[in-house]
């Protein structure tokens, strides 16, 4: 009986926008990048972005539905409508067009990173993005933002020329392995678990930090009202102020051992 009245209290005082937005389960977009999003070995989405998205929809009183979805695709399908919810965005104005940013939750930064031959050249150099010469070539991943002064730089047409996009960072690190870049530009976190996966790619040295921001989840402006994003807000704040966020936090702490030495911007 304590329960159904409670459950007529919370019915009545619950906004109507987030009654109907949670009629359906609400969809999420995610694709493998360890240790942020991957599967675990029952083959279901986890990681420190899947377990802070799910403990904001367990606040929220919402299903979800996983959908695996490239980086840009899953842009596309926030712009579209398709997708409801995705993690690990940093705030870039033209997102804002379509989507609607929550609070930050994390922070992330980008390193450049090379092989040891090369590590003591470039670090003399101001920052990467004063390598516009033609013996350096710079590997990045397809769609990933790196901060306004590379997204500067690379209007550059003869910068650009000198930027290889790979689907993956194992990719790109695999062609700084085979010497057909002199330098990646990679979250250390991802790379930690890349180089955990391929032992050889541990010699690679940190050279420069890029860039560093706070990461939000973005919410579809097609899909979902705006008293959703306000109650999704609303839920990530209550999880901050119980400790459950530093909790999830403190379960995905790497500790990347020459990671750190990186100099800083």
């Amino acid at each position: 009986m304590r329960f159904i009245l409670f459950l007529g209290v919370w019915l009545l005082l619950a906004p109507v926008s987030l009654l109907a937005a949670c009629e359906r389960p609400v969809q999420v977009g995610w694709a493998p990048w360890p240790p942020y999003q991957y599967l675990d070995n029952g083959d279901r989405p986890a990681g420190l972005d899947i377990d802070m998205v799910e403990a904001v929809l367990d606040e929220m009183g919402c299903e979800r539905i996983y959908q695996n979805v490239p980086w840009k695709r899953r842009l596309l399908h926030i712009e579209s409508g398709k997708l409801d919810v995705i993690a690990g965005a940093s705030y870039v104005p033209e997102r804002d067009e379509y989507g609607r940013f929550s609070q930050p939750y994390r922070q992330e930064s980008v390193v450049v990173f090379a092989r040891p031959e090369d590590a003591e050249r470039l670090s003399d150099e101001s920052n990467l993005l004063a390598l516009g010469n033609e013996r350096e070539r710079i590997a990045t991943v397809l769609g990933y933002y790196y901060g306004e002064d590379f997204e500067r730089a690379i209007r550059d047409p003869d910068f650009r020329d000198r930027v290889f996009e790979l689907p993956t960072e194992e990719a790109a690190f695999r062609m700084l392995e085979a010497g057909r870049v002199t330098t990646v530009v990679a979250d250390p976190y991802v790379a930690a678990r890349s180089f955990s996966r391929n032992p050889q790619w541990g010699q690679l040295v940190p050279v420069e930090t890029l860039y560093r921001t706070d990461i939000h989840f973005l919410l579809s402006r097609a899909s979902l009202p705006a008293d959703f994003a306000t109650e999704f807000d609303a839920a990530l704040e209550r999880l901050e102020r119980r400790g459950v966020l530093n909790r999830i936090r403190d379960r995905y702490e790497l500790h990347q051992s020459g990671l750190g030495d990186a100099k800083q911007p």
